[in-house]
């Protein structure tokens, strides 16, 4: 029998490290709040500069107005990010759907590898091959080729975000449908797939903060131009490779510039992160 001593030792030992624990776990939060909070105060601090109206008038009247390379720049992106989110989520849902209703399918372990060597690959690399794929034979850097190498990108997010999501729905979903006499095909289609649409639509958002930020596959492919265009077999801007052009020059007014889309890069990764994050909660 343990005596009462024993006992409150044992507890005041335990309430001892539940203390140093919770004091350490603190420590190490803040330690790693300070990089994020440091580099948010930073890109704050000097963007800002960019938006001031003494600088608005200064950037507006040196250039025409279809060289704004910050509004290009943006233009741009969503041009491609939307070009990569249209190839990378139809074949995300398909694979995802393949994974979870033929685990054991050779198809599905080789897809499964390949996810993983996608994911595991550097982004520039991902850039040469969609270069010699594109670039290359059409000898034309194009927002099309930006946009063909971002879905590549996409794809090891959208893919396993899905196939977590599919996951996820009640087997009961699918069976019901079956019981009805609904095709197989049906049953995934009309009610397994609508179940999961906001857990694919929070993995999207998630796939697009991923390579909002993306610079060296863009410098392969779609090069980069100080002209606002919407053309996508021709070169197009991006708001990283604005950012990049434009942090390396000399001119003052081209590195508040920089960081201006820096902040605007930014803001929009964090708005994304937060539609997803309120998209796919689970009341």
């Amino acid at each position: 029998m343990v005596s009462k001593e024993k006992l409150n030792q044992s507890i005041n030992r335990r309430q001892r490290k539940s203390v140093f624990l919770v004091i350490l776990m603190s420590v190490l939060s803040v330690i790693v709040l300070i990089p994020l909070v440091s580099i948010i105060e930073m890109v704050i601090q000097n963007g800002i500069k960019a938006f001031t109206p003494h600088m608005i008038y200064q950037y507006a009247t040196t250039l025409a107005p279809e060289r704004n390379a910050l509004i290009g720049g943006f233009i741009g992106s969503t041009i491609m990010i939307a070009l990569g989110v249209g190839v990378a989520l139809p074949i995300s849902i398909v694979v995802g759907v393949l994974c979870v209703e033929y685990p054991a399918h050779w198809i599905t372990k080789l897809s499964r590898l390949s996810v993983d060597i996608i994911q595991g690959t550097p982004s520039i690399v991902v850039g040469i091959v969609v270069y010699c794929w594109m670039v290359m034979p059409t000898s034309q850097f194009s927002g099309l080729a930006g946009g063909v190498a971002l879905a590549i990108i996409m794809l090891p997010v959208t893919i396993r975000s899905t196939e977590e999501v599919l996951l996820k729905v009640p087997s009961q979903i699918k069976e019901s449908a079956l019981a009805l006499g609904v095709p197989y095909f049906r049953a995934i289609q009309k009610a397994v797939l609508p179940s999961a649409m906001r857990g694919i639509v929070s993995s999207a958002c998630i796939a697009i903060s991923r390579v909002s930020g993306e610079t060296a596959p863009l410098l392969l492919t779609a090069l980069g131009t100080p002209f606002i265009t919407t053309n996508i077999l021709k070169e197009m801007g991006a708001l990283p490779l604005m950012i990049y052009y434009y942090a390396t020059s000399p001119d003052t007014t081209w590195q508040y510039l920089a960081w201006g889309g820096a902040m605007a890069l930014i803001t929009m990764n964090v708005i994304l992160v937060t539609t997803a994050n309120w998209i796919g909660y689970e009341k």
